[in-house]
């Protein structure tokens, strides 16, 4: 399992730093205000795990997901690669060069990202078929069928002039990628890839070395964070995890009552997620049941239970065995970025701090 945590003050530390004054349409400049991120990821391998003999040693297959987190003063980059073991050869090493050469700037194009991958696919293709010299069935599989991975991308520009983070945002394949607005009461999905259920259960478009990628599998785009925002990225079985939990929690909470309006984006998930517990035949469906009947405590609790466990590898792992034994989550290697966002202006900080202050002591306190 890998685990990574960024911050500027030290490990689970959240992080602080002033935002530029922005303009607002009046011409004034807007309160200063307060920025903190907080950013998480973890990587474990499926909870039935495979295994094979070789000369009498047992040998378990690895686990072939990749991601990258990186932070600079002004950027957030963030990006997960599921390397397709089951088509090709040294898919782990090419989801780990999709993520390794990330550049910091986003790629907005199929043009962008071919010329991207054109900097180094000779290089990958070269050191892979040296490993693999002395190993002619290998070395065939790799020549024939190249390495296939998915790509989730996304770069966080954190200081712009109207000092509103924006993502950037690019997608190859089925890894998941889900912005969420924080500021009501529950959580609302602003947009997401993949962009329906349907597409969910579609065998994935990957990247591959001796490919030409194709523009109409080519997913990208911007999207400003609202002031309080979750991001999350993620492989497709633990993506599929974080889209159902929602959905089923609109479900429960939406049941008939349009007294609280959805946005069109969640309300298209919605009807889909409806279908599927109407008839779906799927195992996508059969997670969607799975989770209709197993609401827990809500959405928003159950991300703050993943929150809680991508602090420590190993608890990440006995999270997902736990979804997965619940029938919640499928077997496969689970990879979960979250990035949180949250911005308040002095003004309100201030305020809340002497709220505080000024709240007489219980008798425990004092």
């Amino acid at each position: 399992m890998t685990s990574f945590v960024v911050d500027s003050d030290g490990p689970m530390s959240e992080r602080a730093n002033p935002a530029p004054a922005s303009i607002g349409e009046t011409g004034q400049d807007a309160s200063r205000a307060t920025q903190t991120w907080k950013i998480l990821g973890q990587t474990t391998p499926k909870p039935i795990n495979d295994r094979f003999e070789r000369n009498g040693e047992v040998i378990w297959r690895q686990n072939e997901d990749r991601f990258h987190l990186s932070e600079t003063e002004d950027t957030i980059v963030a990006a997960v690669a599921d390397g397709a073991g089951s088509s090709g050869m040294f898919c782990g090493a090419w989801a780990d060069a999709l993520v390794d050469r990330l550049p910091h700037t986003p790629i907005a194009d199929v043009k962008g990202l071919n010329d991207w991958v054109d900097g180094f696919w000779k290089a990958f293709s070269d050191s892979q078929k040296q490993r693999a010299q002395n190993d002619p069935v290998k070395l065939n599989k790799f020549v024939r069928e190249g390495s296939c991975s998915t790509l989730t991308a996304c770069w966080i520009s954190k200081k712009t002039a109207t000092g509103v983070p924006v993502l950037n945002w690019l997608c190859y394949g089925d890894s998941h990628l889900c912005v969420f607005d924080k500021k009501s009461a529950q959580m609302s999905l602003e947009m997401s890839h993949p962009v329906s259920l349907s597409a969910m259960m579609s065998d994935p478009y990957l990247l591959n070395w001796k490919d030409l990628p194709q523009e109409q599998h080519v997913k990208a785009g911007q999207v400003e964070l609202t002031s309080s925002s979750l991001v999350v990225l993620a492989s497709d079985g633990i993506g599929e995890y974080v889209h159902l939990s929602y959905l089923a929690d609109l479900h429960e909470r939406h049941g008939g009552d349009q007294a609280h309006p959805l946005n069109d984006h969640s309300q298209g998930l919605l009807t889909q997620y409806r279908q599927l517990l109407h008839g779906g035949n799927s195992k996508l469906a059969d997670l969607a049941l799975n989770h209709s009947q197993h609401g827990g405590q809500g959405f928003s609790a159950a991300m703050q239970d993943m929150e809680n466990a991508l602090q420590a590898g190993q608890t990440f792992g006995a999270t997902v065995e736990a979804h997965h034994g619940n029938g919640l989550l499928p077997n496969d290697d689970s990879t979960l970025i979250m990035i949180h966002y949250d911005c308040e202006d002095d003004a309100t900080a201030d305020a809340a701090h002497a709220q505080q202050v000024s709240a007489p002591m219980t008798e425990d306190a004092q």
